[in-house]
């Protein structure tokens, strides 16, 4: 997935949430063992809830992105 974002009169309804948690359980079924994201700065808090860790902070410019992985074993 790529530039996932929820349109903002649609955010904190448990949207974003449910379909990354989705997302994970299907890769899970495949045999997928971790999964790392390249997160805005701002959403970080938003993959901490859903159990991923930092990974490290990006290198492109200001508002660059931000690395996380969950596992998923």
């Amino acid at each position: 997935m790529r530039r996932v974002a929820i349109e903002r009169s649609h955010r904190r309804q448990g949207h974003g949430r449910r379909m990354i948690a989705a997302a994970l359980q299907r890769l899970r079924e495949w045999g997928v063992v971790s999964v790392t994201v390249a997160s805005a700065p701002e959403a970080v808090g938003f993959y901490e809830a859903l159990g991923f860790a930092l990974e490290m902070a990006g290198t492109s410019p200001p508002g660059g992105s931000v690395r996380l992985v969950v596992s998923l074993g």
